[in-house]
């Protein structure tokens, strides 16, 4: 059985295609100075945040759970969550959290 991602690419196993969609749909990892980190489509899936630097980031889709780690000088909308939100390690950033 192929398994087969949101833009095209196959995995032999679902735990391979499972942690391709995770980093590619449902993360922010390692930016900087990007004013433009919207997700729209989450549909209820959990969302990590990690180690950005002056960006701005918007989740405008409902979530599960948000993992916010290590991030600096950032703005932070997070949509309606169903669970936790988790920030940890952040300086000098805004938060807004429905």
């Amino acid at each position: 059985m192929k398994f087969v991602a949101t833009d095209g690419t196959e995995f032999a196993t679902r735990k391979e295609w499972r942690k391709y969609e995770f980093e590619t749909q449902y993360t922010f990892k390692n930016k900087s100075n990007e004013n433009n980190l919207v997700k729209t489509s989450i549909g209820g899936q959990p969302f990590d945040i990690a180690n950005l630097n002056k960006c701005v980031v918007v989740l405008a889709d409902h979530t599960e759970q948000v993992q916010i780690d290590d991030c600096t000088n950032c703005e932070i909308f997070v949509g309606a969550c169903g669970e936790s939100v988790f920030v940890r390690n952040c300086d000098d950033c805004t938060f807004y959290i429905a």
